[in-house]
């Protein structure tokens, strides 16, 4: 087919699949900023948490040190700081899952970043091919047209010849 790019296809394609995997990466990207935030709020809550409780061992152990706790208040000390502990430990474990589900949205976007880098070199191949075959044509077109000039020309001398 002379003057079609054969792989006018191809080169769809691979702009589609370029544009798709553009795409990827940036919802790969928003789900670590999103995760990241994330991660940021849940460590901020447990970092509050453990603050608020020692500030509240420290007034009751001081409580204790002036004489002014009785045995009933220990006791009341004593349940609340096993549910504080139970309190952090639970903060613990979102963080925990927090920081995980970072490392797999990061890991996500490392995929994904690696597959744009492959629709790009696979792309950019094709259009190295179209632009050669470009250069190709256009120079097939130029000694087209340089045969068609002769043989006019030619023609012309043998009219004037006649």
């Amino acid at each position: 087919m002379k003057g079609r790019y054969s792989l006018q296809s191809l080169r769809q394609i691979r702009k589609q699949a370029l544009e798709e995997r553009s795409l990827e990466v940036a919802r790969a990207s928003t789900r670590v900023a999103t995760a990241k935030e994330t991660l940021a709020t849940r460590r901020g809550l447990a970092r509050r948490e453990r603050e608020q409780q020692a500030q509240i061992l420290a007034r009751e152990q001081q409580r204790l040190t002036r004489g002014a706790a009785c045995a009933n208040d220990l006791h009341e000390v004593s349940a609340w700081q096993v549910a504080a502990r139970l309190q952090l430990q639970e903060l613990e474990v979102r963080v925990n899952e927090a920081e995980a589900e970072l490392r797999r949205a990061e890991e996500a976007r490392s995929r994904a970043r690696e597959a744009l880098a492959i629709a790009e070199a696979e792309k950019s191949a094709v259009d190295k091919h179209h632009e050669h075959w470009q250069t190709e044509e256009a120079a097939l077109r130029e000694a087209n047209a340089d045969e068609e000039g002769q043989e006019i020309w030619g023609s012309r001398q043998l009219e004037v010849r006649g």
